[in-house]
């Protein structure tokens, strides 16, 4: 996943005030930095496809207690960007036999799609603008429940994501890809499994390798509760959209 989704996912989820910093240095896929702040303020972010530092400054209010709320809005944020991403290295690190794919029918103007992968279930409401799509454009909603490496351990992930494709193979699915598609509204929602151990974030990026913003993360963190990502406004040039879950429990069978 890449840097600023990770970070953007996290400070909505949260709806905390978020300072991340990451080690500068794309040609080995290490890059992106940001201020994040809780609801529907603006936060900024930086990302370059040179290696170097860049100091960030963004106003951060004193929050005195965390937001207690079910849902929590994603606005526009600030790309504060010195130079061309176009060669900006992107890492696609995922065995994509081991998850479960299904097609999007881009003919199709409304349609509702679900996804499983053991009893990890999640469904997708798509509105497509069939205009805009051109016979290239590939996507496939996707779902996985798992261990899987993560730097000299593991970690037991949980994915549901609509995601971008370079052709109808399943490894190409996640590649940084350009694409016509407008998407009217998305969703993605399920009752999804979590005891104590378990968070979920929303999982969102653009071609601009920007998190998605103009959204809304509903989330009652409740065992087996409803949890929900949904656009409000019109997104194009999208690469991925889901949620993801991190957990300490064991694989379902």
């Amino acid at each position: 996943m890449e840097t600023l989704t990770v970070q953007h996912g996290y400070a909505v989820s949260t709806g905390v005030n978020l300072l991340a910093a990451n080690y500068g240095v794309p040609p080995e896929t290490h890059g992106g930095s940001g201020i994040y702040l809780p609801g529907d303020k603006t936060a900024k972010i930086y990302l370059d496809a040179k290696s170097g530092s860049k100091l960030v400054i963004q106003n951060v209010p004193n929050q005195k207690n965390k937001q207690n709320t079910t849902c929590i809005s994603a606005v526009a944020q600030h790309l504060s960007q010195e130079s061309n991403i176009s060669n900006y290295v992107t890492l696609r690190n995922f065995e994509a036999s081991r998850y479960n794919f299904r097609r999007v029918n881009l003919a199709q103007k409304n349609q509702s799609v679900r996804i499983c992968d053991r009893k990890f279930c999640c469904t997708f409401d798509l509105s497509i603008d069939t205009r805009r799509v051109t016979p290239s454009d590939i996507f496939k909603v996707m779902a996985f429940d798992g261990v899987v490496p993560f730097d000299r351990s593991t970690a037991h992930i949980r994915v549901c994501s609509l995601v971008a494709c370079r052709d109808d193979s399943h490894e190409s699915c996640g590649a940084r890809v350009t694409t016509a598609t407008k998407f009217d509204k998305m969703a993605v929602y399920g009752n999804l499994e979590r005891d104590d151990t378990t968070f979920y974030t929303p999982l969102t990026l653009n071609y601009d390798l920007l998190p998605i913003t103009k959204s809304l993360f509903c989330d009652n963190k409740r065992a087996n509760g409803s949890i929900e990502l949904s656009t409000t406004e019109l997104q194009q040039n999208v690469l991925v959209f889901g949620l993801f879950g991190r957990t300490n429990s064991i694989v379902a069978k």
